[in-house]
């Protein structure tokens, strides 16, 4: 059972052409883990700021969804 689905998840900088993340898409299912590895500065805490809804100050959530066991968070 698939219970997180991200579908091209985008962020950008508000007010340019910036992007921060582009078409971030992966399953997880209930009883899996996953990591997300990268060098400073990468865009992990952005990415799972995202995954929760919510970007920092001057970011933005430009496309995407983020599918938890039937409701998208980003459309909440």
């Amino acid at each position: 059972m698939t219970a997180i689905t991200v579908t091209g998840l985008t962020v950008g900088l508000t007010g340019t052409d910036t992007t921060i993340i582009e078409d971030v898409s992966l399953e997880l299912g209930s009883s899996e883990v996953m990591g997300i590895v990268g060098e400073s500065g990468s865009g992990k805490s952005t990415l799972a700021l995202a995954l929760l809804g919510y970007a920092r100050a001057g970011g933005e959530i430009r496309a995407g969804s983020v599918d938890i066991e039937g409701t998208d968070l980003l459309s909440l």
